[in-house]
């Protein structure tokens, strides 16, 4: 699963990408 493509719509996910 590739967090980042629909980041607008997975906050979450968002963060996990930035914070790593």
């Amino acid at each position: 699963l590739s967090c980042g493509q629909v980041d607008s719509k997975l906050a979450p996910c968002v963060s996990y990408v930035t914070g790593k």
